[in-house]
């Protein structure tokens, strides 16, 4: 989330359906869900995330869904918990794809090497043919074949395919965020920014107001300003 955090890995789910897929983690999808369930029934915001604790709910992973060609054919509806929901929408991009004379195995299918530059990024990408989905992780798609493992040239961000599996039966492709704040790609990656850089500004610009913090003694604690590390940039 930021140049100098601490790497994650998490477990996220790609699912394809006829016509559309979906990206996303399914623990922060069953958090959410919870978490409305709970609210409806009466309990506070904080005995809600003590019972999100004892389910296991809470922790790192993304905090972003990629659905593509849904709810509009042809587009990408990008969603993202920044302490607020945002959404928003663009064409799915059209990547120009450079196809390697390179092959490995991944989950016993035999995949090959492609590489292209997205916003900032040079991604180098490993594709099974024999898996007839153009699609991929998070906006990755276009290549004659799934999207197995995606690595970005700087070695930051990688996608790694664990499993793969056929006849599973979820609502994901079915936005499950009510209320959300409307965006565009470039604002939503300001706003990341500013909320690392300075988290006093970031509530003052999105709530209304200054957020402060302090430590035990009493004292007001400076912004950390951290730089966020983005998985794209859109300036």
């Amino acid at each position: 989330m930021t140049e100098d955090g601490q790497r994650q890995t998490c477990d996220n789910i790609l699912d394809i359906g006829d016509s559309s897929s979906c990206f996303y983690n399914f623990k922060g999808y069953r958090s959410d869900v919870v978490t409305d369930s709970l609210l409806a029934c009466g309990y506070n915001p904080y005995e809600a995330i003590g019972l999100l604790g004892k389910m296991k709910l809470v922790g790192p992973g993304t905090r972003y869904a990629v659905f593509k060609n849904y709810p509009k054919v042809g587009e990408l509806t990008y969603a993202e918990n920044l302490i607020d929901d945002y959404v928003y929408e663009e064409n799915i991009p059209q990547f120009d794809w450079n196809l390697l004379d390179a092959d490995t195995v991944i989950l016993g299918y035999t995949a090959y090497k492609a590489t292209t530059k997205y916003r900032g990024r040079t991604w180098t990408v490993y594709y099974a043919p024999d898996i007839t989905v153009s699609d991929g992780p998070w906006k990755l798609c276009g290549l004659p074949g799934l999207i197995l493992y995606a690595r970005e040239s700087e070695g930051i961000f990688k996608f790694e395919a664990v499993v793969i599996a056929n006849g599973l039966s979820r609502e994901s492709l079915v936005p499950w965020k009510k209320k959300m704040k409307h965006c565009s790609a470039k604002e939503l990656a300001s706003l990341k920014k500013l909320h690392a850089w300075d988290s006093n500004q970031f509530s003052q610009q999105t709530w209304g107001f200054k957020s402060q913090m302090y430590d035990a003694q009493g004292r007001l604690m400076p912004p950390e300003h951290k730089k966020a590390c983005l998985l794209e940039e859109t300036e």
